[in-house]
């Protein structure tokens, strides 16, 4: 073995051996590092190239009514589907409970999201007018600015889920809706998005989003200016945020 071993060494020697075999080994690993992706890699190129996605190919089937749990607040009433999605009754607006990229099995979402860029989120998923308020968090002012009546371009992917295909991307209005706060302070345990009543009814509708490993990092359809962009990062109302981070993104629709 030892022999061998020196022959392999002695041969490494030879300039007519070394040099195809680094030239090999460096096509190599440009070639890995081109074609190689990840799976969430992938869910983001399949998305941009075919204008299509979704939560995997499980079916979404209709629950019964017994399936379905309503819940009612000072806020106003939500209704847990059952079928992956909440549904706010007072806003009229239904939400996805799992950030995109997961999979749904037919219960249950399992797998990892899909952490994307500010851009790649409004390219995919839709876009609102552009907030280009002072740097901070959104006020009352800018959150009635950024509805989707105001202005809205629709994504170039089509989400398919629940038998629905118009999800899309929160408006700043939206999603600072999942803060379940009282702006005048007046409710009791609403107080602000961290207040216990607060954050037992977004646990409740939002199982899997946890501030605590930045899954509740979430885009929303606006842009800042200056390479910033709006996103909740746990707390409520939006602040902004640079739009090349990589955050997760919640779909919704009205209805």
């Amino acid at each position: 073995m030892f022999e061998s071993l020196t022959s392999i060494f002695e041969s490494l020697q030879d300039p007519a051996v070394l040099v195809p075999l680094l030239a090999g080994a460096l096509i190599s690993w440009l070639l890995a590092r081109h074609y190689w992706v990840t799976p969430i890699d992938m869910k983001l190129r399949q998305a941009r190239r075919y204008g299509k996605t979704g939560f995997g190919g499980a079916a979404v089937p209709r629950k019964p009514e017994s399936a379905i749990t309503p819940i009612e607040t000072p806020l106003g009433d939500f209704r847990i589907n059952g079928d992956g999605t909440i549904s706010d009754l007072s806003r009229k607006l239904m939400w996805i409970q799992a950030p995109w990229g997961m999979e749904w099995n037919g219960e249950w979402f399992v797998g990892e999201p899909v952490k994307i860029s500010w851009w790649d989120a409004t390219e995919l998923f839709g876009k609102g007018v552009p907030l280009g308020y002072p740097v901070g968090a959104l006020q009352p002012a800018h959150l009635e600015a950024s509805k989707f009546e105001k202005g809205y371009t629709k994504g170039k992917c089509v989400v398919s889920f629940a038998g629905c295909e118009n999800w899309r991307l929160p408006t700043a209005d939206e999603i600072n809706s999942l803060g379940f706060f009282d702006p005048e302070r007046r409710l009791e345990g609403y107080e602000h998005s961290g207040a216990p009543k607060a954050s037992a009814l977004r646990e409740k509708l939002f199982p899997i989003l946890r501030a605590s490993d930045r899954t509740y990092w979430l885009w929303c359809a606006h842009e800042q200016g200056a390479g910033m962009a709006w996103a909740v990062d746990g707390s409520w109302p939006p602040g902004d945020f640079e739009a090349k981070s990589k955050f997760n993104v919640l779909l919704v629709r009205a209805f």
